[in-house]
């Protein structure tokens, strides 16, 4: 599976049972990497991705090439059964009591990018394989 996360500067994801931020730009972005593919998500996401697969079992579901995107819980589990990894960086630091717990020794960034968001001046998306 393909994992997509949104994190601040030291990894967090959510704060208070709320996701840390959001930014329109961003969930287009993620829509388009996910095009053509299944995206799996939390319901807690249902609210930013219509389109995609709710289930609350979807980090046990996904297959080879389906996309997870991951906001409300850990992934520590799922780790041989990650391929590719999609870590979208606010650039900011948030207060987080949740965090992406994926250890990344195995993986090899092999893109990043930077883009301009709605809401922030600057997010980085880096590509891990």
């Amino acid at each position: 599976m393909k994992l997509i996360a949104v994190i601040e500067d030291r990894g967090g994801l959510m704060f208070n049972h709320r996701r840390v931020s959001k930014d329109r730009i961003l969930v287009s972005r993620v829509e388009a990497l996910t095009e053509g593919h299944r995206l799996w998500i939390h319901a807690y996401s249902a609210d930013l991705f219509p389109n995609a697969t709710v289930d609350e079992n979807f980090l046990c579901n996904a297959e080879e090439d389906d996309f997870c995107f991951v906001e409300d819980c850990s992934v520590r589990k799922y780790e041989n059964r990650v391929q590719e990894v999609f870590l979208f960086h606010w650039n900011r630091r948030y207060p987080a009591d949740v965090f992406f717990d994926l250890p990344m020794d195995r993986f090899s960034l092999v893109h990043t990018e930077e883009f301009i968001g709605y809401s922030h001046e600057k997010i980085t998306l880096e590509t891990w394989k």
